[in-house]
């Protein structure tokens, strides 16, 4: 409860500091950020972020929002890739995905590290 407390203070004060906003949150085996540009920061509410080891080995990471505008958004994201001392993994980090969001739509992001080093991860989402 607290953690849902400190993500949507977060996404209020984002806009008005004028910048993106890095939320951190733990969950499971990782401690997981999210980066929102500050448009994108406006309209979606963050309800889960988690991440986890797959019985494969590969690290799992998992976003799930909603969106509050009343209008159609297009949304660019990505997952970057860290091991476990917080460094980003060169060479394994996601391209940049589109996808569009209806008016109140759930958003639903989720990614699979292509090597076992991943040991953590940071979602970054914008509007495009």
């Amino acid at each position: 409860m607290l953690q849902r407390i400190i993500f949507i203070l977060a996404l209020i004060l984002a806009p008005q500091l004028g910048s993106s906003a890095i939320i951190s949150s733990s969950h499971s085996t990782a401690t997981s950020s999210l980066q929102l540009g500050p448009k994108a920061a406006k309209y979606i509410e963050v309800s889960e972020i988690r991440g986890g080891r797959l019985p494969s080995g590969l690290f799992r990471a998992r976003f799930i929002g909603d969106s509050t505008s009343s209008f159609k958004k297009e949304i660019k994201y990505r997952f970057v890739w860290l091991d476990c001392s917080g460094f980003e993994l060169s060479g394994i980090t996601s391209t940049w995905q589109s996808i569009r969001l209806s008016p109140k739509d759930e958003v639903r992001l989720q990614s699979v590290a292509t090597s076992p080093r991943a040991s953590n991860f940071q979602v970054i989402i914008k509007e495009l």
